[in-house]
């Protein structure tokens, strides 16, 4: 799973949080960074983007994630204090959240066969 946050002390609590779901993050805390993680990796599970990064960052990221075959079936959840979530993501989720939501919408992404067990 990728995290890209532009807050370091964000990044951590969210990658620390994805380690007690036994999930391995890549963090990333720009759209460059994030563009190059996309492309060294194999593709990611999901995709965790802040919308508080500058424009550029976010629709950087974005288009690298819609343009690529490769990555283009990849889900996008996004998180900021804003309520609209940008086209083509799957979930938004407004700051401040509750771990609840974070956990529900990340297991029902990573695990879609055990979501409606």
């Amino acid at each position: 799973m990728l995290v890209v946050e532009g807050d370091d002390s964000l990044r951590q609590l969210f990658a620390t949080l994805l380690r007690h779901l036994d999930v391995v993050p890549v963090s990333a805390d720009d759209a460059e960074t994030a563009v190059a993680a996309l492309r060294q990796e194999a593709p990611p599970d999901v995709v965790l983007l802040d919308t508080r990064l500058p424009a550029t960052d976010r629709a950087a990221v974005l288009s690298a994630i819609r343009s690529d075959p490769e990555l283009e079936h990849v889900p996008i959840v996004t998180m900021g204090t804003g309520t609209n979530a940008p086209p083509a993501v799957v979930a938004h989720l407004v700051m401040p959240f509750r771990l609840a939501e974070f956990t529900t919408i990340l297991l029902a992404l990573l695990y879609p066969e055990s979501a409606g067990a």
